[in-house]
């Protein structure tokens, strides 16, 4: 019996499948089960998906792939590559030299890009996905959302990848929920919400030139570390995004009616500048914590911020051209710094409940201050506080300020009390962690980013 027992354990013990490692390319001799390298490579990707199990490895070479597809099973939807299982499929050379290629228009005949419930994608382009047209509930999600990637109903994650030129019908042009790292969207569109991504978490990634109707960038989604520039939505408002949690970003250069960078969404530790919207060119309503506000248009009502609530953001250099607040209208303000913005009345705030905070001329409320706030140098963009400035320890400290840092990455209280915007000071150098890693992977990599996009045609 012990024997049976010791043979039962080893046989549990012992992995059901040794994970293998398929190859695709378009010269290959699409020898089944495309495991003997690349001389019996299989000629189509989907192919290589459909003989794998979960652990496996598909690798692709280089070259365009916009042949075969398959639809979603009960829904429809056709995909050029369908990744049901959790496996890896991985391009050999890179985007640049690895493209999934969709079909056009919109309608019964699309082809989006893929269609991921399981594993992971890795080192592709996808290009001209399209979604259908109909479908309600369900069917909607799965047939009229992410025109290049769509990832709804499972835990798909894509790595390294770019999206451009793909289109969805409803939501996600670029992707649709699921988890994508270190990857580009750009030039992508949504009829409904989400022109480069809807829904999902979006990590170390560049995001420009998409468009939708709401959140031209993103919408409903979390993001961090991202660069968001030049996305555009329309009458429902959120060029950069909309509704979403957004950490660590820089939304820049993005255009909408209302909200011109950010609509109804959490903002921590994040640059909001150079956007435009007829009202709220940086942004409206939602909740923003150290942020820097800066060089945003409104055609008509508050230059950086309209509504919402804001905390310990630094507020410069907005403007609203028609009526009024240059710098914020209708918010709730606490520990900001509202200076240098302008419009014909009110300039700096318009109707706002505003404490522990430093303005022109001296705003109502508890804690306040009109004192010039002394920033390092406010004619290069450096609003960084100079010792002396009154804006020092003279915030009021609140809960969530346990642990949280400033728009730098140093420690959010310095020296017992919080200092009013985004910039706590530190009188020697700070660690600056978090937001230079921000700005040094987005400098790094922004070049090659666009480079790519040029070469898809979407810039």
């Amino acid at each position: 019996m012990r024997t049976i027992c010791l043979l039962g354990a080893a046989l549990l013990s012992a992995p059901l499948h040794a994970a293998v490692t398929r190859y695709v390319a378009l010269d290959g001799a699409h020898v089944p089960p495309f495991t003997n390298g690349w001389a019996g490579a299989a000629t189509n990707i989907q192919l290589a998906v459909d003989a794998c199990v979960d652990g496996d490895t598909v690798v692709v070479s280089n070259g365009v792939y916009n042949s075969d597809s398959r639809p979603i099973p009960s829904y429809g939807s056709q995909n050029r590559v369908l990744i049901t299982n959790a496996i890896t499929v991985r391009s050999l050379s890179g985007p640049a030299a690895t493209i999934i290629e969709g079909l056009g228009p919109l309608g019964n005949l699309s082809v989006r890009g893929v269609y991921i419930k399981a594993g992971m994608l890795a080192g592709f382009t996808i290009t001209n996905g399209h979604t259908r047209t109909i479908g309600t509930g369900e069917f909607r999600y799965y047939n009229q959302c992410g025109g290049g990637v769509n990832m709804y109903g499972g835990n798909g994650v894509i790595s390294n990848c770019i999206m451009t030129g793909n289109r969805a019908n409803s939501m996600g042009g670029g992707t649709f929920e699921g988890t994508v790292l270190d990857c580009v969207l750009c030039g992508n569109s949504a009829g409904s919400q989400g022109g480069g991504a809807r829904g999902g978490e979006v990590r170390n990634s560049f995001i420009a030139g998409n468009s939708a109707s709401e959140g031209g960038g993103l919408a409903s989604a979390t993001a961090s570390n991202c660069l968001i520039a030049g996305c555009a939505s329309g009458s429902s408002g959120g060029g950069g995004a909309s509704a979403s949690t957004l950490w660590h970003c820089s939304i820049t250069g993005c255009t909408s009616f209302s909200g011109g960078g950010v609509l109804d969404s959490v903002v921590h530790c994040s640059v909001i500048k150079d956007n435009h919207a007829m009202y709220g060119g940086g942004a409206q309503g939602g909740h923003l914590f150290t942020c820097l506000i800066a060089g945003n248009l409104a055609d008509d009502t508050g230059g950086g911020s309209f509504g919402g609530v804001l905390h310990n953001c630094t507020i410069v250099n907005n403007a609203a051209v028609a009526t009024d607040g240059g710098g914020t209208l209708s918010g709730g303000l606490t520990n900001c710094i509202m200076w240098g913005n302008a419009a014909p009345e009110g300039s700096n705030y318009y109707a706002s409940d505003i404490a522990f905070s430093c303005s022109w001329p001296l705003p109502d409320g508890e804690g306040n201050t009109n004192a010039d706030p002394l920033f390092v140098n406010a004619a290069l963009g450096d609003f960084r506080l100079l010792g002396g400035s009154l804006c020092i320890d003279r915030g009021t400290n609140l809960p969530w300020m346990a642990g949280a840092t400033d728009l730098d990455g140093n420690p959010r209280i310095h020296d017992g009390t919080v200092d009013m915007g985004c910039y706590e000071f530190v009188p020697e150098p700070g660690s600056f962690a978090l937001l230079a890693a921000a700005v040094a992977f987005t400098a790094r990599r922004a070049t090659g980013w666009n480079a790519r996009c040029a070469q898809t045609g979407s810039q």
